[in-house]
């Protein structure tokens, strides 16, 4: 299967799933096919590999069984103008490894390096993990999560086509989710290999306009 025909298949099992009623079998199977062949895919980012050493298998894997109940719980905020590998990567790399992170090191003991090699949530399990209908979902999202939601959905478009001058990988996207996931200014400028005051001097202008936008969004 060449990339391009594994981005049709990995669209469509995800629309198969966006179409279907929540709890409902056929949903859950779409969900299961989606994610054996994200893993079978071999594209999985590994973001952040020279980290850790010592720790990167288990933080990896954890990110992604993070990764893979969200993408259960959230495919509806799926949109299909993107490929379903840059919507998967973006979150893996900007949210779950950091939160994989910070559990791993915070929590390190060395007898779980032997965990290391073994994947967090095997993906034949998935058909035996609590569905969606059992998992407890807020009656009202908070606002943090409103505002990931928002800065991840970008509806408008304007996020991630916002970016600074000739490094279209710095999106104002990217540096929102990065705060939000607690990233220090300093690694963030590092990871981008870009100086302090000019990430920092981009993220607060392009922040103050779009405010307004913000602030509509949350009272609408």
């Amino acid at each position: 299967m060449d990339d391009s025909e594994l981005d049709d298949a990995l669209k469509q099992l995800a629309l198969n799933a966006q179409d279907s009623p929540v709890g409902s079998g056929q949903r859950q199977r779409s969900l299961n096919q989606l994610l054996r062949l994200l893993q079978a895919s071999g594209k999985l980012g590994r973001p952040f590999r020279h980290e850790f050493p010592h720790l990167y298998e288990e933080i990896y894997a954890e990110a992604l069984q993070r990764l893979f109940i969200y993408i259960c719980q959230k495919i509806d905020l799926y949109r299909p103008e993107h490929k379903v590998l840059q919507w998967v990567n973006f979150m893996l790399k900007t949210r779950f490894f950091y939160e994989a992170r910070q559990d791993c090191v915070a929590h390190y003991r060395p007898e779980r390096q032997r965990l290391s090699q073994q994947p967090w949530l095997d993906i034949d399990e998935v058909e035996n993990y609590p569905y969606l209908g059992s998992i407890p979902q807020p009656s009202e999202p908070t606002l943090e999560e409103q505002a990931r939601d928002y800065i991840e959905t970008d509806p408008e478009g304007t996020l991630a086509q916002t970016h600074i001058r000739g490094r279209p990988d710095i999106t104002l996207q990217a540096l929102i989710l990065k705060n939000l996931d607690g990233y220090k200014w300093h690694e963030i400028a590092t990871a981008f290999e870009i100086s302090l005051p000019t990430i920092h001097s981009f993220y607060r202008r392009q922040l103050q306009k779009l405010k307004p936008q913000f602030e509509q969004y949350l009272t609408s």
